[in-house]
């Protein structure tokens, strides 16, 4: 028995064995103090350099995602799988030996386009110098041209009959339908200010200065009037597709902030929102744009009859606002899941794969059998609900 053991069985100590017992406790509790505040920055450290990593990766790493034949078996990792993964891991760097091995084609330039219009001008040697020779052959140099936008003005005439008797009032034929009536332009020069303004993101100013360089000026204020109306004319096609959209009861939905200028506050903006709205199989895309990120807006846009599905990716306001829409179902985005896996595995957190399993199979066992078998049965749901409401 050691002497601590000894002191510590004894019934009576001595004074100054009882004192030398309670320091020797407060060592050992600053030392356990001590262990505790290692790991703490330890891990703290370990973070630190996980995230510096990340960062450095972000800036300076592949940004492609494409998959490799490693990969694939992401979700499927089990142990001792090692065997599985090295043919796939030497069958992508033997590819990847060959692509680096191949010689590199040159460069040049791209072939002229086909459709456009040819325009030949002949140069031809003075007829002194060509008498008594025959032509063999001829010496073709193609180049792309370009000529500025050529603005013409329409003239839509109708010829007025009267009788000469005066029997009648006179006859004209009724004018076309207008894109926007009494605007002075036509079809033609609307599409012109709108993908200069959406698509080139030109703004008006400067379609004003770069037309009137072409002979024609416009006024800004006269564009943004056309831009005005012509915006109401294609709210019609946006319900069109917006029909197309929920009738096709598998929609992708995603969100991205843009700046909106305040016009109480000169000079400053505050963040708003472009909400997509994508169905794959109708190939069809719907855009809208809100001040907020609320969960409101898939409200609006959803209607309350309507059932499908919803993919999104992980933002916060998804899943409390289909919380209370049983028909609705609601999945994420596997893309931003294979992104935390592979950081995951990148910073060798192995301990992560039995639960990863656990998550593949769920999702092969609940997610797959629910998507295909959604669209069986929306015949009997749309029935069901018919007879509810009768």
């Amino acid at each position: 028995m050691s002497f601590v053991q000894q002191c510590e069985t004894a019934d009576v100590l001595p004074a100054e064995f009882a004192s030398w017992k309670a320091f020797a406790q407060h060592l050992q509790g600053r030392l356990a103090d001590s262990e505790s505040q290692r790991k703490i920055s330890d891990l703290r450290c370990a973070k630190l350099e996980r995230k510096v990593a990340d960062l450095i990766h972000r800036v300076y790493g592949a940004k492609s995602e494409k998959l490799n034949p490693a990969q694939r078996l992401l979700f499927g990792i089990l142990e001792g799988q090692e065997a599985l993964l090295q043919p796939a891991l030497m069958a992508q760097r033997q590819a990847s030996g060959k692509s680096t091995n191949a010689p590199r084609k040159g460069g040049g330039r791209r072939p002229i386009p086909d459709n456009l219009p040819v325009r030949r001008r002949i140069l031809d040697l003075p007829p002194e110098q060509t008498k008594g020779l025959v032509v063999i052959r001829h010496e073709i140099t193609r180049q792309i041209e370009y000529r500025p936008s050529l603005f013409y003005q329409l003239e839509i005439v109708r010829p007025v009959y009267a009788s000469p008797d005066r029997t009648h009032a006179p006859m004209v034929r009724a004018l076309p339908p207008q894109v926007i009536p009494q605007a002075g332009v036509g079809p033609g020069f609307i599409t012109h200010v709108l993908v200069s303004k959406y698509v080139d993101h030109l703004p008006l100013y400067r379609q004003e200065s770069i037309d009137a360089r072409g002979g024609v000026w416009v006024s800004r204020q006269r564009r943004a009037r056309y831009v005005r109306d012509a915006a109401h004319l294609l709210i019609t096609v946006r319900e069109l597709l917006k029909e197309r959209v929920l009738r096709s009861r598998y929609v992708q939905v995603d969100e991205t902030f843009t700046k909106l200028l305040d016009p109480d506050r000169r000079g400053r903006s505050h963040t708003a929102y472009l909400w997509g709205y994508h169905a794959p199989h109708e190939k069809a895309v719907v855009l809208e744009f809100s001040p907020s990120r609320s969960g409101s807006i898939l409200h609006d846009f959803f209607p309350p009859e309507w059932d499908g599905i919803v993919q999104t990716d992980g933002a916060h306001m998804y899943p409390g606002a289909f919380k209370h829409r049983p028909d609705i179902v609601h999945f994420e985005c596997m893309m931003h899941l294979r992104r935390r896996v592979t950081d995951a595995l990148r910073a060798n957190e192995l301990e992560a794969v039995p639960l990863l399993r656990e998550i593949t199979r769920s999702i092969s066992s609940n997610v797959v059998p629910i998507v295909s078998g959604l669209r069986t049965c929306s015949a009997a749901t749309s029935a069901m609900r018919m007879r509810s409401r009768s």
